[in-house]
């Protein structure tokens, strides 16, 4: 499980991709991530539906972690 958690921790402070079990998708930096919570708090943040309509932008957005259904890093 260790692994698992120091994966999430390699990703904070880079761009990711999060798709929310509701079909949303976001795209900004991940400030932090609770490893017990999957709470993410990124910054520069912005909102889609699963069509890449843009939904908003916000400067920064906590989003609960039993709503994620993926991260993943952008290159």
């Amino acid at each position: 499980m260790n692994k698992f958690f120091d994966a999430l921790k390699d990703l904070e402070g880079k761009h990711v991709f999060i798709r929310l079990k509701n079909g949303l998708e976001v795209r900004g930096v991940a400030v932090m991530i609770d490893p017990q919570t999957m709470n993410i708090l990124l910054n520069d943040a912005d909102l889609s539906n699963g069509d890449d309509f843009p939904l908003g932008h916000y400067g920064v957005l906590i989003i609960r972690g039993d709503q994620v259904s993926l991260i993943a890093p952008l290159s």
